[in-house]
């Protein structure tokens, strides 16, 4: 695949035909469908929303992703999966990269990796800092602030 492909309904067509170039002709453990990556798309949004990073500082995320269900221990064969990254740009996901996965028996199925710039890293963090404040090593244990609370 050379060319990034936003992910929208409209574009259907080049994404299915980014998957079935990946894909081959494997359907079972594999993403075929544009409505899957545009759910991989929507997780990846979700995950930055939730990490607290503003929209207008999204651009440059990458969410990867590998297709498959878990596969029995006993299974002697690897199945073919998809290996998808989708790169958050100003205007939205676009699919980047497409490629074949080995799926191994015993390993854990579908696997979604969120990669985020520096600079999402930090704000990610001041967000989660707003819910917690840190102790002295020397303070009250909690339940001595509880029961002064109390």
């Amino acid at each position: 695949m050379t060319k990034q492909i936003k992910i929208i309904t409209e574009n259907a067509k080049a994404i299915h035909d980014a998957l079935r170039a990946a894909n081959g002709k494997a359907t079972t453990h594999a993403y075929t469908l544009i409505d899957e990556i545009q759910q991989i798309a929507a997780w990846g949004e979700k995950r930055l929303e939730n990490l607290g990073i503003p929209k207008a500082e999204r651009p440059g995320a990458v969410f990867s992703a590998t297709s498959g269900d878990q596969l029995p221990n006993a299974y002697k064969y690897t199945a073919k999966g998809t290996h998808v990254e989708l790169v958050r740009r100003t205007s939205g996901w676009y699919l980047a990269s497409v490629q074949p996965a080995l799926i191994y028996p015993g390993a854990r199925g579908t696997t979604r990796w969120l990669h985020l710039t520096q600079k999402q890293d930090a704000k990610a963090i001041e967000v989660l800092r707003r819910e917690y404040t840190i102790l002295p090593p020397d303070s009250v244990t909690t339940s001595q602030l509880i029961a002064q609370v109390a």
